[in-house]
């Protein structure tokens, strides 16, 4: 499906399995669309709904030089892309204004899911101010994209996660949590990799650039610059912001 056109959806297509309104039919087999730099939003006057559903095994969405905005899920997950299962690729598109519960733009549970040459802007969620990739498989990737501007009320300005997430030759930048992690939360000992990553001026109550929670072993860090980011809260988690890591189930 390749998109001449700016579209502007005003109304609820279906509410699937109960987790949340959608404005377009739930993905259950092969899409792909190419929006040729076109922009699919939501109506500001519309009831609050995401754009993408996936919850089939044999669901694959390919979403290629589009802008999605102003997408809502209330208080679910994935503003405008919730992925139980299936296939995900998202390449050269920009995601902004979009909001959940969990995961701004977009919740991952399982299946396949690459992100690539892609911009994150202004999105909100309490946690995963733009994504937010949950305990399934296979290992999610994104590479080449930015996140700036994001928001988290509580965790995870950029995303939050609790996968063994891969993150290459990606920028955050501007990211801002509530409580920890400006940019990055990696939660449940969960090791991430980080290869030619800049993390800079982020920040968040604990961990301005990237919180840790609880011991990691084989988090891995190449090549990357994690610098200028703020810490807010009194104490020993005040300052730069670095990178927090967090031993114990307490606060």
């Amino acid at each position: 499906m390749v998109r001449s056109l700016d579209v502007i959806l005003d109304a609820v297509d279906n509410t699937a399995d109960g987790n949340g309104s959608n404005g377009l039919p739930a993905v259950t087999s092969t899409m792909v669309i190419e929006g040729d730099g076109h922009t699919v939003s939501r109506d500001d006057g519309a009831a609050a709904f995401r754009f993408f559903y996936l919850n089939d095994p044999s669901s694959d969405l390919t979403l290629k030089d589009t802008t999605f905005s102003n997408g809502a899920a209330g208080v679910d997950f994935g503003g405008a892309i919730s992925q139980l299962t299936g296939t995900v690729a998202i390449e050269e598109c920009t995601l902004s204004g979009n909001s959940a519960d969990g995961g701004g733009v977009l919740h991952w549970s399982s299946g396949t899911l690459l992100v690539n040459r892609s911009t994150f802007v202004d999105n909100q969620a309490s946690s995963g101010g733009a994504v937010r990739l949950d305990n399934g498989s296979p290992r999610p990737v994104i590479i080449n994209s930015v996140f700036r501007g994001n928001e988290a009320f509580v965790d995870g300005g950029g995303i939050w996660s609790n996968n063994v997430a891969s993150v290459v030759n990606s920028t955050f930048v501007a990211n801002t949590a509530g409580d920890r992690a400006g940019a990055l939360f990696f939660t449940n000992q969960r090791p991430p990799a980080l290869d030619n990553v800049t993390i800079s001026g982020n920040s968040a109550g604990r961990g301005g650039g990237v919180y840790l929670f609880r011991p990691f072993t084989g988090t891995t860090i190449h090549n990357s610059i994690i610098s200028g980011n703020n810490a807010t809260i009194s104490g020993n988690d005040r300052g730069p912001g670095r990178i927090r890591q967090q031993h114990g189930p307490g606060a």
